[in-house]
């Protein structure tokens, strides 16, 4: 929810509630309700609630009164302000916050008394005279809590509609501290009606003002409307439904993104764990082909592992190189002179590749002779591999 009917933010910790207006009617108490409960949800720790009403509905009143006692519960302070009139419901609201922390203007007025149908003190019907004492009882019970009085004394406060000026409010328990304005009227009205005449005045001048601020949040609420693709004419609770569905989809996408990273992490794993598992087998048919030219004499042993290590890289290539190799590496000689020197040639290739502790037994000469038979079969390669 981030656009308000009720509710204006001051700072990431504070914000202002306006209870402007009658409940039921230009007030909807229980979307009032629900702004306070979101507010006090998403840490705004102190709520200054602004009241100027003449009442109202009971039942929406009851949800209010209800998220004052949540609010206060999960330690949010939520301060209570008459600026102008607490009536009838408007006046158990303001009683029913919290001790300390219930304020009126010098000027303010606040009257308690007993609930009706449109008016109508004695409805012959028998469900409506229930549904009246159900509700009287419970409207006593709430305000004799508060003003701290018996409920003895308070039903007849609610009979005889009785009406408070601002030291009168705090002196009968229905606030705490009163605050001077500089508005304070020269000549308190002495009765009733021009008691409420007076207030209706700073009634008109504070709904002005509310006026112009409604006038902003209309212009913003049409631009939300615009971007959540809503009528422009879509109410707050069109706005917070479909911001709470395109949230339940971010959080769907949110989701299905974590479950994506974590199958990608689970297959980045296994191909690690087939390239290692590839990587070691190349390593053991490298080794394989390497070992096996050893054997035959083409490559020497102390250069096994650099031919392994080419045959890792790029397998193909060192077995075609080494299919390419006839004998054993050696440096080539000069021709060598004799009748033998085919059979002096596989000798020595046999010993050299075979059994090499052998040539240490044999005379230097006839090693030597060996060789350089060796070297002359094989004069034909015209490389040197080290």
């Amino acid at each position: 929810m981030n656009n308000f009917k009720y509710s204006e933010i001051v700072n990431q910790d504070e914000a202002t509630m306006l209870l402007f207006g009658a409940i039921g009617y230009e007030i909807d108490g229980n979307l009032f309700a629900s702004e306070m409960k979101w507010l006090v949800e998403s840490g705004y720790k102190k709520i200054n609630v602004l009241i100027n009403s003449v009442g109202g509905s009971v039942i929406e009143g009851y949800s209010i009164i209800a998220a004052l006692d949540i609010a206060n519960q999960k330690g949010a302070e939520v301060k209570m302000t008459n600026i102008g009139v607490a009536y009838s419901m408007a006046g158990v609201i303001l009683a029913a916050g919290k001790k300390g922390k219930r304020e009126v203007y010098d000027y303010s007025s606040t009257m308690i008394h007993d609930p009706s149908f449109s008016g109508d003190k004695d409805p012959e019907d028998e469900g409506q005279k229930k549904f009246l004492e159900t509700t009287r009882n419970a409207l006593r019970m709430i305000l004799a809590d508060n003003m701290e009085k018996e409920e003895s004394e308070v039903d007849e406060l609610m009979k005889n509609e009785t009406w408070y000026n601002a030291k009168e409010s705090i002196a009968n328990g229905m606030a705490d501290k009163m605050i001077a304005t500089g508005k304070k009227m020269e000549e308190e009205p002495a009765n009733m009606y021009e008691r409420m005449v007076a207030c209706a005045d700073l009634y008109k001048n504070v709904t002005n003002q509310k006026t112009n601020y409604n006038n902003e949040n209309q212009k913003d609420m049409t631009k939300i409307n615009n971007l959540l693709q809503l009528n422009p004419e879509a109410s707050a609770e069109a706005q917070a439904s479909a911001i709470e569905k395109l949230i339940a989809k971010a959080n769907k996408v949110d989701s299905l993104n974590d479950e994506l990273t974590t199958a990608n992490n689970k297959i980045k794993t296994l191909e690690d764990k087939v390239t290692a598992q590839e990587t070691e087998a190349l390593k053991v048919k490298a080794t394989a082909l390497v070992e096996k030219a050893v054997e035959d004499g083409k490559i020497k042993e102390d250069a096994k592992q650099s031919w392994i290590d080419n045959a890792v890289n790029n397998y193909e290539s060192t077995e075609t190189m080494i299919n390419s190799l006839t004998v054993a590496p050696g440096k080539i000689n000069d021709e060598l002179e004799g009748e033998n020197v085919k059979e002096l040639a596989a000798k020595y290739e046999k010993l050299l590749t075979k059994d090499p502790a052998q040539l240490d037994n044999m005379e230097e000469s006839e090693v030597a002779k060996m060789e350089k038979a060796f070297e002359k079969i094989n004069s034909k390669i015209d490389f040197t591999v080290e």
